[in-house]
């Protein structure tokens, strides 16, 4: 999950986009804790100065991403990026849309 993340924030567009879906409804293995996701906080913090107003759709059908990616989001609750998490592709580009 944080590779793909971190994928997400290295592109050199990011700069320029207004929205981004992270897909991870195929994820079947990882390994990500707390601090993991604390830390992913952290670098979007510093991320912010170039892109201040993204809306980011999180998709996820497994709990423990869920749980998750709802961290995040509270982590991020006080900022100018706009979060949602969804179970579904089609639902999260309904709320981009």
């Amino acid at each position: 999950m944080l590779s793909s993340l971190n994928s997400m924030f290295g592109d050199e567009r990011f700069d320029e986009i207004r929205y981004r879906i992270l897909d991870l409804t195929d994820v079947c293995k990882f390994e990500i804790n707390r601090n993991d996701v604390a830390s992913f906080t952290a670098h979007s913090y510093a991320l912010r100065k170039s892109n201040a107003f993204l809306k980011l759709a999180i998709v996820a059908d497994n709990d423990k991403l869920k749980a998750m990616a709802e961290i995040y989001k509270k982590q991020n609750a006080e900022t100018s990026w706009e979060i949602e998490i969804f179970s579904s592709l089609a639902h999260a580009r309904e709320w981009i849309a």
